[in-house]
């Protein structure tokens, strides 16, 4: 491999612009609109997914990843320290075709991460939203850390696939206020454990049940609390039904004392 610069090292100085002031290279934009962590959510750049297996030229630190996924997996260029190796550009650019002025064309996606108008859950590419321009610097302090592993890994700080920034995330992770469809905040949702007055199915306080499915300790059937309790277990000032308290049956051997006609077993047995 040869004596590499320093910035070349795996835990050398990172590419501008991948520092924390979120403030990227000049060739790494056109248009100033495009910065390299736009990550796809797992799913590669189109141009790096055509046969999978990356050049050996590409591999530094001995790994390459076989798919040159921007989520998750880095691009083999941005493993050893941030800094693009002047073979592995073209001109130090992107070749053209692989941008349009710094925003990808829907077509040019292939794993799913359409424009929101081809998407089939809804869910939009971060350069798409708002104007559909991605500027670096997303988070609120105005910064952005992109650390770059030699492990054929790096981390984004805020990267837009899994986790991304709290008011963009997608399922169940943002603000209230920032949900796009019927999905609510969890704490609103119908099913799971949610706030106890929200809950449903035999957990909530029964002034917020909404079906004909009552408190635990209103239920018909089951044992709660003695008074609510029947089949032969409650008290008989609260039977509903025509079966009365076993002690009150018609039919069986109880107390001599509670026979029809309130003679007793005894005196009437054998006359």
């Amino acid at each position: 491999m040869g004596q590499s610069h320093p910035s070349h090292r795996c835990g050398g100085q990172s590419h501008p612009s991948h520092r924390r002031g979120g403030q990227s290279h000049p060739s790494h934009r056109r248009g100033g609109q495009f910065h390299l962590s736009h990550t796809w959510g797992s799913q590669s750049h189109p141009s790096h997914r055509r046969g999978g297996q990356s050049h050996p030229s590409h591999r530094r630190c001995g790994q390459s990843h076989p798919s040159h996924t921007w989520g998750g997996q880095s691009h083999p260029s941005h493993r050893h320290g941030g800094q693009f190796h002047p073979s592995h550009r073209h001109g130090g650019q992107f070749h053209p075709s692989h941008r349009h002025g710094g925003q990808f064309h829907p077509s040019h996606r292939r794993g799913g991460q359409s424009h929101p108008s081809h998407r089939r859950g809804g869910q939009s590419h971060p350069s798409h939203r708002r104007g559909g321009q991605f500027h670096p610097p997303h988070r609120r302090d105005g910064q952005y850390h992109l650390l770059h592993r030699c492990d054929g890994q790096y981390h984004l700080s805020h990267t837009w696939g899994g986790q991304s920034h709290p008011s963009h995330r997608h399922r169940g992770q943002s603000h209230p206020s920032h949900r796009r469809r019927g999905q609510s905040h969890p704490s609103h949702r119908r099913r799971g454990q949610s706030h106890p007055s929200h809950r449903r199915r035999g957990q909530s306080h029964p002034s917020h049940r909404r079906r004909g499915q009552s408190h635990p300790s209103h239920r018909r059937g089951g044992q709660f609390h003695p008074s609510h309790r029947h089949r032969g277990q409650s008290h008989p000032s609260h039977r509903r039904r025509g079966q009365s308290h076993p002690s009150h049956r018609r039919r069986g051997q109880f107390h001599p004392s509670h026979r029809r006609g309130g003679q007793s077993y005894l005196s009437h047995r054998w006359s």
